[in-house]
């Protein structure tokens, strides 16, 4: 959580560097950027919000359902990959401490709890953080581009929307140190930008859906790397609203300690 507190703060500071009026006023000029900063503060003062994820790429089809809460530090994730169905090929839940991890197809109702100060040292399972979607990175990235827009005004999911768009450089990105927003980006630069280097990526078109109240109702990047085009699409609910994750028992759940190699597929882990 300690990242968007520093996201938060930033933006906060680049809204009032820039003394511009934010997104959710009636018919006020608005400076994207400050919008997006604005949208970006208030995105982190919420405790929890779910998201639907849809990514297509060469790989296929992937869905992701995802839900969080800042206090208590939970998390939850469902994971539809190409070719299952209807059926989620990997669940995962997930404190401050555990994850609880399983994939219904191979182990059915028993969980796999791993410690994450445990016996897989250096491996980076999801929480909290990954469960925000892409939207965190999004509002960072697209409001330090210098070239992004607002479209206009559009409806989602049959709210009133204010839509700005834009393409993110990545090396412009990462260049731009005197810009009032350097200091969100530099969890940016782990989250969004080293991830898209991996992928070949030179530069993405972000699409950002603004609703009245100032909170994200979507968001979709889109781009071309080096394994070929790349379209991922989210869509934000709940705001504020308790997710009621519900956390395995231990007695649902076998230790990855306990495991005869002590070390799970990576099927079972990441999805």
């Amino acid at each position: 959580m300690k990242a968007m507190q520093k996201c938060a703060v930033a933006a906060t500071g680049a809204a009032l560097a820039l003394g511009l009026t934010a997104c959710g006023g009636d018919g006020d000029a608005r400076d994207p950027r400050a919008a997006l900063t604005a949208a970006g503060q208030k995105v982190a003062e919420q405790n929890s919000y779910k998201t639907e994820q849809l990514t297509k790429d060469a790989d296929g089809e992937k869905r992701d359902e995802h839900a969080f809460s800042r206090k208590p530090d939970l998390a939850s994730t469902k994971s539809w990959g190409p070719g299952h169905g209807t059926e989620a090929s990997i669940e995962m839940v997930s404190t401050e401490k555990t994850v609880f991890n399983r994939s219904p197809r191979r182990s059915g109702e028993r969980w796999l709890r791993i410690d994450r100060e445990g016996p897989l040292p250096g491996k980076k399972f999801p929480g909290p953080r990954e469960a925000q979607g892409e939207l965190p990175n999004w509002l960072a990235a697209l409001g330090a581009s210098k070239g992004v827009t607002e479209v206009g005004e559009e409806t989602v999911r049959g709210k009133p929307a204010t839509h700005f768009k834009g393409t993110v450089v990545l090396d412009e990105l990462e260049d731009d140190k005197g810009d009032a927003l350097r200091d969100s980006l530099r969890d940016t630069h782990e989250n969004f930008v080293l991830p898209r280097r991996v992928s070949g990526f030179h530069q993405v078109d972000i699409d950002i859906w603004i609703g009245r109240d100032g909170l994200p109702l979507k968001g979709r990047e889109s781009g071309k790397g080096s394994k070929g085009a790349s379209d991922t699409t989210e869509e934000y609910t709940d705001y504020g609203v308790d997710p009621k994750i519900q956390v395995p028992s231990v007695k649902d759940s076998t230790d990855i300690g306990d495991l005869p190699t002590g070390e799970p597929d990576e099927e079972d882990t990441t999805g």
